[in-house]
């Protein structure tokens, strides 16, 4: 990776990274070791694409959490007020434990 710089910057899904390494697997140069590992992940942990958007959309709504909080929660998918809490440490603003509790829903309501 030395001398080479990323194309764009952001956050993915889990499915995205399936759908790109899938397709890097595929190809003729044999994928690297970490490669092999986050595909093997994002296999064994992906959620279908239509069901991370209608979530993402919802919480987005609220607009309780930043885009990059957001991908973090959604690449976790938490259980428990607590996991939820772990994910949003380094939100700036947190939002209140009625406000968790409402993300908490929408996770579970739509998984």
């Amino acid at each position: 990776m030395i001398g080479k710089s990323a194309e764009e910057k952001g956050t993915v899904s889990i499915d995205e990274v399936y759908e790109i390494l899938k397709e890097r697997k595929k190809s003729a140069k044999p994928m690297t070791y970490e490669q092999q590992i986050a595909f093997e992940h994002s296999e064994k942990f992906k959620v279908p694409k239509k069901q991370y958007d209608k979530v993402k959309a919802a919480i987005k709504a609220t607009g309780l959490l930043s885009d990059a909080s957001l991908d973090n929660v959604l690449s976790v998918w938490p259980k428990s007020l607590t996991l939820l809490k772990q994910i949003l440490t380094k939100e700036k603003n947190m939002p209140s434990d009625d406000d968790l509790k409402r993300l908490l829903g929408i996770i579970n309501e739509k998984a």
